[in-house]
C-alpha cells in the first residue's frame, strides 16, 4: 500500500458564500469582538490602577490608558453608527446606512455610471482593447471569414424560416409607412431640387424636355395642319395654310433647338429662376408644406403602395 493511502485526507475547504463560510466569518467576528472588548477592559484596569499612584511614571501610564479607552470607544461608536443606533439610542446622524441606503445607492450608481459606464470611458476602453483590430486580424484569415459568413448566413436563414409571413408582413408594412409618414414631403422635395440645381442635373431634364417637345412637334405636323385647316376661313387657299403650318412648325423647331444648344439662353435662365423660387417656397411656404403632406397622405393610402409594402417582406425573404 502506498504511503499516500495512509495519509489523512485533506479537510474540505469552504466554498465562498456557503453555510460553512458564513459560520467561519461569524466565528472570526466573535473572536475580534472579544479581543477588542478584552483590550478595552485591560486599558480600563490599567487606568484605575495608575490613578492609585502619585508619580510621573504613573501619570504617563494613566494618560496612555485613558487615550486607549477614548480611542476604542470612538472607533466603536463610529463603526456602530454606520449600521445602527448605538445602545439603541436614536442619536442624530447614526444608523447612516439603513436610513440613507437609497441615497447611497443612487450616489454609487451615479459614480459608477459617470466614471466607468459613460460613453467616453467605454469608447476609450474599447479603443485600448483594440476590438476592431482584433476582429480585422481574425477576418483577415480567409478560413475564419468563410466560416463566419457561413454561420451568419445559416443563422439568418434559420431566423427567416421560423418567422411567419402573416406576423412579419404587417410589421414591415407599418414600419415603412411610419417611416415615410415622418419625412416632411416639401422639405425633402426642396432638398432634392436644390441638390439637382447645384450639380446641374436639372439641365439634363430641361434638354430632355426640349428634345421631346421637338420630336412631338415634328411627328404631329399633320395634326397641326388639320387643325389650321379647320380653323382657317373657307376662302383661304390651302397653299397659304401649308405655308402657315410650315412656318409655325419650322420656327418652333428652330427655337427649341436654339434653347437646347445654348446653356445660357434666356429661356433656360428663366427656368432656373423659377426652379430656385420653387425650392424656396417648398422650404418656407406653409401652403406648399400642407400640399406636400396632402400628396404624401394620398400616396400612402394608395392601394398600389399598400400592396407593395405588403409584399416587401416576401421579396426580402426570397432574396
Amino acid at each position: 500500500m502506498a504511503a499516500t493511502d495512509l495519509a489523512p485526507s485533506a479537510a474540505p475547504t469552504a466554498q465562498p458564500g456557503s453555510a460553512d463560510d458564513d459560520a467561519e466569518r461569524r466565528q472570526a467576528l466573535t473572536r475580534m469582538k472579544l479581543l477588542a472588548t478584552g483590550l478595552l477592559g485591560v486599558a480600563g484596569v490599567v487606568f484605575v490602577v495608575a490613578r492609585q499612584f502619585d508619580n510621573a511614571l504613573a501619570g504617563y501610564v494613566e494618560a496612555f490608558a485613558e487615550a486607549a479607552m477614548v480611542g476604542a470607544l470612538a472607533d466603536w461608536f463610529a463603526v456602530t453608527a454606520l449600521f445602527r443606533h448605538p445602545l439603541g439610542i436614536p442619536i442624530p446622524h447614526t444608523a447612516i446606512i439603513p436610513e440613507r441606503k437609497d441615497d447611497i445607492g443612487k450616489g454609487l450608481g451615479t459614480f459608477v455610471q459617470g466614471n466607468f459606464l459613460s460613453g467616453p470611458v467605454i469608447a476609450e476602453k474599447i479603443r485600448s482593447v483594440g476590438v476592431a483590430g482584433r476582429i480585422g486580424e481574425y477576418l483577415a484569415d480567409p478560413a475564419n471569414a468563410r466560416k463566419l459568413g457561413e454561420n451568419a448566413g445559416d443563422a439568418v436563414k434559420a431566423a427567416v424560416e421560423v418567422l411567419r409571413d402573416e406576423d412579419v408582413a404587417p410589421v414591415v408594412e407599418q414600419m415603412v409607412t411610419a417611416r415615410v409618414a415622418d419625412i416632411p414631403a416639401s422639405a425633402l422635395a426642396s432638398k432634392v431640387l436644390e441638390a439637382a440645381i447645384e450639380d446641374g442635373h436639372h439641365q439634363v431634364v430641361i434638354e430632355s424636355l426640349l428634345a421631346a417637345t421637338t420630336k412631338f412637334l415634328v411627328r404631329n405636323t399633320g395634326t397641326i395642319r388639320a387643325r389650321v385647316e379647320k380653323e382657317s376661313p373657307w376662302w383661304v387657299p390651302e397653299a397659304i395654310d401649308d405655308r402657315v403650318v410650315a412656318r409655325l412648325t419650322g420656327s418652333g423647331k428652330r427655337f427649341l433647338e436654339e434653347v437646347a444648344a445654348d446653356p445660357d439662353h434666356d429661356v433656360r435662365r428663366q427656368i432656373d429662376e423659377r426652379v430656385r423660387e420653387l425650392v424656396v417656397k417648398l422650404r418656407t411656404s406653409p401652403e406648399m408644406e400642407a400640399r406636400g403632406e396632402e400628396i404624401k397622405a394620398q400616396l400612402l393610402a394608395h392601394p398600389a403602395l399598400r400592396a407593395w409594402t405588403s409584399t416587401l417582406w416576401q421579396d426580402l425573404r426570397e432574396t
